[in-house]
């Protein structure tokens, strides 16, 4: 039989969970995809394949997609916006989320949301942003976690499974000069400077220059290395701890990637960071470094079962879960 659904799946960023969200929904629909930039509104496979489609999918709430979405409007397209953090929030201590920035900007994104026939929330946290910001969602948002990307990495063997000796931690974050202290990197930079006999870990890009000339001698500097290749699992697999010191964070999935390898997380109490991590995980209030210390002291000195931790993280999140809240919302309609 064939598929009914035919959906229209939109993006202008990359991300596992946009590669994940599209493997998920072809399972169930027909999908045609479109990496929206400038110039795919001058294409006319765009406007070819929107008239195909029934419903448009949009992943993220971009001001960039307000005049497909007005066509899709006129046409009488159902139009679904996964909303994450940034499209819903306001930071302006931090100079940053959408709904710090300028009048007419705030107002473009709040007509975009107005259009939707729902939106998915990735997080409580984040739902709860876009309805302080957005209050006419109350009766279209819905919270679906995102879900753990079933490509990456294999479970840890029973050899693997306790991680006893290592003393080696890491953090996952890309950070420039507006998200270094969003990410958490001017924590980081401390923490290792706390404990000058573990040994820490960074990946991700760091641009511009946003780091201090004195850093501490036992923080390595990975650079913007593809968590899912060897390169990087190698360093992964050597520590026991993963943090994410974040003042905010909407979802946390590099936190969640590697937690689903075995690592234990150490978060901040920021964002949904809390509702992420569960009750497998440490919670720290928010630039306590004092408390830090003593949680990650803690880890350290006690034995982790991985498996414990793949299994919890890797089954709370799983692929079916997010594809079966997704398929009710849009086969409903």
């Amino acid at each position: 039989m064939s598929k009914k659904l035919r959906l229209l799946y939109i993006y202008n960023s990359s991300g596992s969970w946009i590669n994940t969200d599209l493997r998920l929904l072809n399972e169930f629909s027909d999908v045609r995809e479109c990496e929206l930039s400038l110039k795919s509104y001058f294409q006319l496979k765009l406007y070819w394949d929107l008239l195909w489609a029934k419903s448009l999918f949009l992943w993220f709430g971009s001001i960039q997609f307000l005049p497909l979405a007005f066509l899709a409007r006129f046409l009488r397209k159902e139009i679904y916006i996964v909303a994450g953090g940034f499209d819903v929030i306001s930071l302006p201590e931090y100079s940053y989320g959408a709904f710090s920035e300028r009048y007419l900007k705030v107002l473009l994104r709040k007509l975009l949301f107005k259009m939707s026939t729902r939106v998915f929330c990735v997080s409580d946290s984040s739902m709860g942003h876009a309805l302080q910001n957005m209050p006419f969602l109350k009766r279209k948002a819905e919270r679906i976690y995102l879900a753990y990307p079933e490509t990456l990495g294999e479970q840890p063997t029973e050899d693997q499974a306790h991680t006893v000796n290592s003393s080696e931690v890491v953090m996952v974050a890309s950070v420039d000069k507006i998200r270094y202290s969003i990410k958490g990197m001017d924590s980081f930079i401390e923490i290792a400077r706390t404990m000058p006999s573990v040994r820490f870990h960074h990946i991700g890009s760091v641009t511009g220059s946003c780091l201090p000339a004195d850093l501490p001698e036992n923080i390595q500097f990975h650079g913007a290395l593809n968590i899912h290749q060897e390169e990087a699992g190698a360093i992964i697999r050597r520590c026991k701890i993963v943090l994410q010191l974040s003042v905010y964070e909407s979802f946390g999935m590099a936190l969640l990637e590697l937690a689903g390898m075995g690592l234990y997380p150490i978060v901040y109490r920021a964002g949904a960071l809390p509702e992420l991590v569960g009750d497998q995980g440490g919670l720290v209030e928010s630039q306590n470094i004092e408390q830090l210390k003593l949680c990650i002291e803690e880890i350290l000195a006690n034995d982790v079962n991985r498996n414990e931790l793949v299994h919890y993280y890797r089954d709370r999140f799983a692929h079916q879960k997010r594809q079966k809240a997704l398929k009710r919302q849009l086969i409903a309609k």
